[in-house]
């Protein structure tokens, strides 16, 4: 069967540099996806899903009256085992899996002391050139209900895996994405 979903992303991404740690706030963003839910057993079945997700985080100093809010869209790629225990109406269900994240854009926006300016993110693998890598890969967990209806509610959390600075880890330290999601969709009943 297939289905469709959408909903709110929120997510940050976690500098580290020396004995330098910096988180941000995360910001509500939207993400909307496809997947597929093909039987492998009664109660297990293989779930990849192709979502959009875009990614918001702000920062601010107020000793120098800096603020900064970073946008991030990621095609993303996750490949969950889900497991749906029997129940009688309500059909509960938790996954996990691989992903995989591509950049497709990125930009943020700077205001010091009530200066504005505005950057577009580069993606690569050269710390001369570029802001961050164009592929993230992760760990994608799952959970949610589903109606016999086909109506679903779900969670997911997808912790960033790779070093998202361009160049090698002790040149510019790490650069970590995480996100968290809350979607509703529906799943077209497939033919058993």
């Amino acid at each position: 069967s297939f289905g469709i979903t959408a909903g709110v992303s929120l997510a940050n991404i976690h500098i580290k540099a020396e004995s330098i740690s910096v988180s941000g706030d995360s910001k509500i963003g939207l993400t909307a996806g496809m997947f597929a839910d093909v039987a492998l057993s009664e109660n297990f079945s293989f779930q990849p899903a192709l979502n959009y997700v875009k990614k918001k985080k702000k920062n601010e100093i107020s000793d120098v009256n800096y603020e900064s809010k970073v946008k991030l869209s990621y095609i993303e790629l996750p490949l969950n085992l889900v497991y749906k225990p029997e129940m009688q109406k309500l059909r509960f269900f938790v996954g996990v899996g691989p992903s995989i994240a591509y950049a497709l854009s990125g930009k943020e926006k700077e205001k010091e002391n009530g200066i504005s300016n505005t950057y577009t993110y580069k993606f690569g693998n050269n710390p001369d050139e570029h802001d961050l890598k164009a592929l993230d890969f992760g760990a994608n967990f799952l959970t949610g209900i589903e109606t016999p209806g086909g109506f679903l509610v779900a969670l997911n959390y997808n912790l960033g895996l790779s070093n998202l600075a361009p160049g090698s880890p002790s040149d510019d330290g790490t650069i970590k994405s995480n996100c968290f999601g809350f979607k509703v969709g529906y799943k077209l009943k497939g033919k058993k």
